[in-house]
This record gives C-alpha cells, sequence and structure tokens, in this order.
C-alpha cells in the first residue's frame, strides 16, 4: 500500500534543515562533548488508550503485528536551552541519542521518528498523541543488547532543533513491523540511573591570539652542502723556497723464514695438573612403577554455611490479560478488558460501565461469535417389512396393543479432515493518506482515505485509526467513526455508506479556526470476513452543529487476528 503524509509548516522546515545539514562542515575550531537535559520521557499503549504511563521506570516498543491488540511507542524530548546562545546548528559535529536496553522479549527494529506537536509526559495518553513526521533512521535489537546501552545519530535532527528551537518536540521510538517488544530504562528508574542520554560534540571558537613564547634553543647545524665546481685554473705563483728534509721512511717488509732446525732431547716429566670440573649431569632415568594407593583420610569437618547473597530486583510486570467474567449479569460493574458470554457469543469490555446490555458498540466489542449449529446426521434405514399373512375372519375391535420397538440407529458418518491450524503470514495494511477535505454535514460523510486489507488466513481483524481533528466553528466540533465495506472504495465527501463498526468519537474545539488541533483515535474488530477478499477501510466525518469539521494527520492501522 502506498504512503504519504501531509507535510505540516513546521515539518516542511524541518525538511529542509536537515538536507541542509546533511553537507559536510569544515571549522578549524577544537571540540568539546556536551549532555542535554532530559525533561519528558513516556511511552503510550493501545491497550489502555485513556491511561498515561509517564510515570513508569520503563519506556516500552511493542509491535502489533504479533499481538494485534497491543502497539506500544515511546516518546523522549530534550532540553537545548542550555546551550550558550550564540550556537548555531553547525556548531555540532556530532550529536548521539543513548538508551540503555532493560530486556528484549521479542528481537526485532525500530524507527526513530521527529514528533512534531506539543506533548508532555504527564498527560499523554494512546488516544491524544501528537502527529509524527517519516523515519529518521531505525535500529535493531536482539538479546545480546540487553543490560547494554545502544546508540542512534540524531545530528542533523539536533542541528535542526538549534537554529529552530520552537519545532523541537523530541522524538518517538514507533516499531516498524518486525514484531519488536522491548523495554529501556526511563528517567524514573533509579535501580540503574540509566535514562536516555542526548549527548553533542561542539566545535569550540577561535580564541585570542595568546603571548608571544619564550625564543627555542639554537636548531642543530644543517648538513654541508654539496661541492660547487671547479673555478678556472689561476696563473702559476713564483717558486718557493727548499722545504726542510722530511722523516726517515718506514722499514721495509721482514725477508723468508730459515729452515727449521733439528728436535731437542725430551724435557723431564711435569708435576700432575689440578682435577678438572665435575662434568655436567647425565640425563634423568625412567620414572619408576606407581606405589599402591594410601588409605583414604578422615573427612574433614564441614565449613561454615556462607552469608545468604541479596535478593534480586523484582522483574518487570507483565502486561495486563483479559478477565474472564462468566455469563454477563446487569447487577456487576464492568472495567475494561472484562470478558463476559451471552446468547453463545463473548464481548470485551472497551469502557467501564454497570447494566449495559452486549451488544453495545459504545461499551463492548465482538470477541468470539457463536459456532453454527452442526448439520443433523442421516436417518437410518428402515427395517424390511414381514410377509402378509391369509386374512382372517374380522373379529372385534381388539384392545390398542403396546408401541413397537423403536428401529436400529442409522451408524454414524465419518469425521471430516481436520483444518490447517497454521495461520501462515498474517495480512496487514498501513498507510499515511493525505489530508481530505472537511464536511459541513451534521449526517457525515466518507472521507475516501482508501485505506484496505485482505485477509489471508482468518475472518478477523483489528483496526485502528487516528489523528488530529477540529471546527471551524466556535464551540463545534466533529465526530468520527470507522466504516469497512467491498467493491470501489467511498470517494472525498461522498454518501455515507459500508458497515459502521466500533466506537462514535466526539471531540469539541474552544474557540474559532485558529485553535490547535485535538487528537483522536477509532478502534474496532470486525468478524465475519471472507479469506482473500478485498475490504477498503474509511471513517465518516460529521460537524456536530455547524461550520466546518476536519481530520489531519490521519494514521491507518490494521491487522488480520
Amino acid at each position: 500500500m502506498r504512503m504519504r503524509k501531509r507535510i505540516p509548516k513546521a515539518a516542511g522546515r524541518l525538511l529542509v534543515g536537515l538536507v541542509l545539514f546533511a553537507a559536510p562542515m569544515l571549522r578549524p575550531c577544537n571540540s568539546s562533548a556536551v549532555e542535554m537535559t532530559l525533561t519528558d520521557d513516556a511511552y503510550t499503549s493501545s491497550l489502555a488508550p485513556h491511561k498515561n504511563f509517564g510515570d513508569k521506570k520503563s519506556l516500552h516498543i511493542e509491535d502489533p503485528t504479533v499481538s494485534p491488540s497491543s502497539l506500544q511507542i515511546s516518546y523522549i524530548k530534550f532540553d537545548l536551552s542550555t546551550l550558550s546562545s550564540d550556537t548555531v546548528g553547525s556548531d555540532v559535529t556530532k550529536a548521539t541519542l543513548k538508551l540503555f536496553v532493560e530486556s528484549v522479549k521479542r528481537p526485532g527494529s525500530f524507527d526513530v521518528q521527529p514528533v512534531t506537536g506539543t506533548w508532555n509526559e504527564a498527560t499523554i495518553r494512546y488516544d491524544m498523541t501528537p502527529p509524527l513526521w517519516s523515519t529518521l533512521t531505525s535500529l535493531a535489537l536482539t538479546d545480546s543488547n540487553k543490560d547494554s546501552f545502544v546508540t542512534v545519530d540524531i545530528t542533523t535532527l539536533v542541528q535542526y532543533w538549534i537554529d529552530h528551537p520552537a519545532d523541537n518536540y523530541g522524538v518517538a521510538l514507533v516499531p516498524n513491523g518486525s514484531g519488536l517488544f522491548a523495554a529501556f530504562d526511563s528517567k524514573e528508574n533509579n535501580h540503574t540511573g540509566h535514562e536516555p542520554r542526548l549527548e553533542i560534540v561542539l566545535f569550540g571558537g577561535t580564541g585570542p591570539t595568546g603571548p608571544q613564547g619564550i625564543q627555542g634553543p639554537t636548531g642543530a647545524t644543517g648538513a654541508t652542502g654539496a661541492t660547487g665546481s671547479t673555478g678556472p685554473t689561476g696563473a702559476p705563483g713564483a717558486t718557493g723556497a727548499t722545504g726542510a728534509t722530511g722523516p726517515t721512511g718506514a722499514t721495509g717488509a721482514a725477508g723468508a723464514t730459515g729452515p727449521t732446525g733439528p728436535t731437542g732431547a725430551t724435557g723431564a716429566t711435569g708435576p700432575t695438573g689440578a682435577t678438572g670440573a665435575t662434568g655436567a649431569q647425565g640425563s634423568q632415568g625412567a620414572t619408576g612403577a606407581q606405589g599402591p594407593t594410601g588409605p583414604t583420610g578422615a573427612t574433614g569437618d564441614t565449613g561454615p554455611t556462607g552469608t545468604t547473597g541479596t535478593t534480586g530486583a523484582t522483574g518487570l510486570t507483565g502486561p495486563t490479560g483479559l478477565t474472564w467474567k462468566g455469563a454477563w449479569s446487569s447487577s456487576i460493574t464492568y472495567a475494561v478488558n472484562d470478558v463476559v458470554s451471552s446468547g453463545g457469543t463473548s464481548y470485551i469490555c472497551i469502557l467501564g460501565h454497570t447494566n449495559q446490555v452486549p451488544p453495545n458498540a459504545t461499551y463492548w466489542n465482538d470477541l468470539a461469535d457463536k459456532g453454527a449449529t452442526g448439520a443433523t446426521g442421516p436417518t437410518g434405514a428402515q427395517g424390511p417389512t414381514g410377509a402378509s399373512g391369509s386374512t382372517g375372519p374380522q373379529g372385534p375391535t381388539g384392545a390398542t396393543g403396546p408401541t413397537g420397538a423403536t428401529g436400529l440407529t442409522g451408524a454414524t458418518g465419518a469425521t471430516g479432515a481436520t483444518g490447517p491450524s497454521d495461520l501462515g503470514t498474517a495480512s496487514t495494511g498501513q498507510s499515511t493518506p493525505s489530508d481530505p477535505t472537511g464536511t459541513t454535514s451534521t449526517t457525515g460523510a466518507m472521507m475516501g482515505l482508501a485505506g484496505s486489507i485482505t485477509p489471508a488466513h482468518t475472518t478477523r481483524i483489528v483496526v485502528i485509526i487516528s489523528g488530529s481533528a477540529k471546527s471551524s466553528a466556535s464551540g463545534d466540533g466533529a465526530k468520527m467513526q470507522i466504516r469497512y465495506g467491498t467493491g470501489t472504495a467511498p470517494s472525498n465527501g461522498g454518501a455515507l455508506t459500508g458497515t459502521a463498526v466500533g466506537n462514535l468519537v466526539s471531540i469539541i474545539t474552544q474557540s474559532n479556526a485558529a485553535t490547535p488541533r485535538f487528537g483522536w483515535s477509532c478502534q474496532a474488530i470486525i468478524t465475519g470476513l471472507s479469506t482473500s477478499t478485498a475490504y477498503w477501510l474509511d471513517i465518516s466525518l460529521a460537524a456536530i452543529t455547524g461550520g466546518t469539521a476536519n481530520v489531519f494527520d490521519v494514521s491507518i492501522t490494521a491487522h488480520e487476528i
């Protein structure tokens, strides 16, 4: 599916800044490293769309391709105002985001995306998330990364933030369809102190010229230069006086040796010489046979018991599961993720309440439909008719005889083959369509978002469509709801069509068109679909009482379950 996204004003400046700062920068200055202050970190979860997780000790990332009902995204923001006021983007030579990996329950990868709207860790929730810009970079995680830092180069983004400080809304860590489920330490984690960090390397400015140093020692004498060419021969000089007699010459070489004389008589034997030194030690002889093993010694006393080690830190609390409540009852107060049965179908609570009978799309989603009634077995064969006897005289009407025995039940048919259990690769649809034209209709119009999915293995999908919205009329608002169908997808502004599912979401603006946009999110589980059939996904939009209702920065996610 082709994915497009409208470029808001701030994001447009971001794109230009990233392109300009991607060019090489050369400045003859020294470098210095500084660490920025972390102001906000939090994560959001589709399992609890109305809950804030800004005070948690971990930052979670979970991809819904493995658990369709759970999408978790982390958000991080740093304060750059501590840099010198004359710092510009080109002063930054390197900006590194460092994250400490607390756990990797499923390996995969995530995208780093700039945030382009206001948020803070105390209020951010899944149903009120800021818009995001396109992916800056991606990073893969495996179990080998656990209990260590990983780094992400965000140099071009930090250079842009320094030159456009009003656009610094931080970054989001978003799963990208690879099945990742991991967690990083947050600044609230006081066990390790490994909060997210942003380290920036800056060029240092050129300082004033220092005083002249003392004169150094004289250098070594250089090598002798080459001999110049011979000059012209001068005129002969006058004959000098006779010099003094020179020294005597050297003695000439000795003459040849004369013949050897006769051998003299043998002399007397001399005294015995001193004893010579001891000779070197000979090589070691072969090892003798091993002697018999000695008796085993007595067992020593048992040593004292060592001190007990410190208890390890408590592990992370797992995600909240579904709670089975049995048959639906009007007297029970139900909470989100409670599951009941009614009329053979099971339902999951999506909004806390008391005495709201399922199915009611505001409070319940269909979880599992009642199965169809099995086919009636074939009738057994009729027994053979006995031979007719001869007709006797008609007697009086006798008493009614007993009911005959029931015939034999026919044999049970053979059990059909078990269908395949492997779902294979589930179908997924994701898109970020361009902003559609709004509507003034109070009954609703289709937005023509052109989302789609073709189930491959099951008849159920989960759909999440989110974005931001506003109205041109003060005090008015907008209503959104998911719709789906087959055949030709509806166009922008078209009449209401298809099947409406999930909750109807409403937002109310507080002033005129200059009011900031409000985030919204619609979710639904759709059942009873046909495999290998393409379904279009869209939303209906309506103004509440008047004015023009608009939606922006729409994101569509659909997954087969």
